[in-house]
Parts: C-alpha cells; structure tokens; sequence
C-alpha cells in the first residue's frame, strides 16, 4: 500500500481570519489524498501559551476562571475579575486582598487577608473585623448571575459560609497549574473515531497532546509508536477522500482554546491506493 506524508497547518488556513485552533485546510483533487485507509499522526507543533487565569475555557459553560466573588460586610457579594494572564498564587492573593480593601468593607488594620499556608499548602483566610462577616461564593454556575469562577480553583471547592469566623481554610488544595493537555478534533480525520467523556458526551478527538513544557514554549509531540495514534478507516478498499481537512484545538471541557494567531501544525502519514 501506498503512502505518503501530510501537513495539516493553520499557514495553510483557507480564510487567512479563522482562528489558528479552529481551521480548515484546502487539498484540492491531487490524487495522494484520495481513497486514504490509514491515518497515522507523526508529530504536531503546539505553543503552550494557554493562561492559566483566563475569561474564557476552565469548565463547561466556558466562562473562565477569573472572577472571585466574596460576601463583605453589609452582605452584599462583590466581585474581583483578574485580567487574564500567567499568575503566580501569590500574586492572584495580593490582588484579591488589595481589592478588599479598596472597596472599603475593611481596613488593612481591620480586616481580612487571604494568605497560602506555607505548612498545608492551602489558602486561608484570617477575619480580623472585629465580629464583621465575610463569605466565599461557593461556585456553582448560575444562568444569567454571578459565578465565583476562581473559588474552585483556589481550593474553596464549596465556598465559605457568610459570617463572622476568625479564621478559615480551603477544603482543597489550590489549583493554578493551567492546562495539563490539549486535544486535537476533526470531524473529516476521525470519521466517526471518537473520545466518549462523561454524560454520552462523545468529540471527534485524534490526539491527545500533553502539555509538557513551560508555558511561552512550543510543544512538539513526537509518536513513538504508531499503533497509538492512528485511524483506520472501515473501507479498505474505497477509503475516504480529504479533499479538505478540519482541525481544532481543545481543552478537557470541549471549548476551543487560543493560541493568539501563533501557528500550529500537525504531520500525518496517509496509507492510500493510489501510485506515487
């Protein structure tokens, strides 16, 4: 059987606006991607440059992690929107605390600072009001309201209750490590080869790709065994036609993710009838 090499790339994308993680390459009629029966993914080029505070992707209504919600003294919930970026636990605590007081609920003096235990490696925070109350959003997603987007993600899994409490620790551990992988989707590559998640959520998924660098670093994912990252197609003797080829970027919740307009490009080796 014959074969040859494919590049599926967003330089390639047929509108030059569509999105570098959302994109559709165009092959016309060359004969080499025609009557395709195999498909084995050789390598793909993704830059890790995903925020790990963003206002978009972190959960399934795709509305972002940025947004911290408290209850402050007059029982009034105010929120704190961080811009999306590349933050350090620390710096996201000095902002929320900042915020605390600027508002004036409470005084540096008289008041309440949220700190990252150095012992527990959990965030608390201490109530210093002098019987004033304060409350942590719990979370949970609500049409058309306000969300705490950033509680889960600070270890407040199911908030804190408003009132006046001297002290309180997370439940959780913090989580700011951003994304751990990306997802390669294509309705035209994965011909019905699809990842089955939770709840008969099914996405036509191809690769699965860590995030193992550094974040402002390419990723370059290598395949070092073929069996793994393949798609065979049910008709070996027909085979499919990609004429055109779709080609997404995801998170774990299913939103496109963005890259910022850099490149991405993937390489495939395609098994086909035709001669060279």
């Amino acid at each position: 059987m014959n074969h040859n090499l494919l590049r599926v790339s967003s330089d390639f994308r047929s509108i030059p606006t569509m999105s570098t993680t959302n994109f559709e390459v165009l092959y016309g009629n060359t004969q080499l991607i025609q009557a395709i029966s195999r498909i084995v993914m050789i390598n793909c080029d993704i830059p890790n440059v995903f925020y790990n505070i963003n206002n978009t992707g972190y959960n399934f209504q795709n509305i972002g992690n940025n947004k911290f919600i408290y209850r402050n003294s007059t029982g009034g919930d105010t929120p704190v929107v961080i811009p999306p970026g590349q933050y350090t636990i620390q710096q996201i605590l000095d902002i929320i605390n900042l915020d605390i007081i600027a508002n004036g609920f409470y005084t540096p003096s008289n008041g309440i600072i949220l700190t990252l235990n150095p012992l527990t490696g959990k965030i608390q925070y201490t109530n210093t009001t002098g019987f004033q109350s304060f409350g942590i959003n719990d979370g949970i997603f609500v049409p058309g309201g306000n969300t705490s987007t950033m509680s889960n993600y600070l270890g407040f899994q199911n908030g804190q209750p408003w009132g006046y409490v001297p002290a309180v620790s997370s439940s959780n551990f913090p989580n700011l490590n951003g994304l751990a992988e990306v997802y390669l989707t294509s309705q035209k590559m994965s011909d019905f080869s699809s990842m089955v998640v939770g709840y008969g959520i099914v996405y036509p998924v191809i690769l699965n790709i860590p995030l193992d660098k550094p974040f402002g670093n390419y990723v370059n994912w290598k395949n070092y065994d073929p069996e793994l990252a393949d798609i065979e197609f049910p008709s070996i003797s027909q085979g499919v036609n990609l004429q055109s080829i779709d080609l997404q970027v995801r998170d774990r919740w299913g939103n496109i993710v963005d890259v910022g307009g850099l490149p991405i490009n993937l390489i495939c080796k395609v098994y086909h009838g035709h001669a060279n």
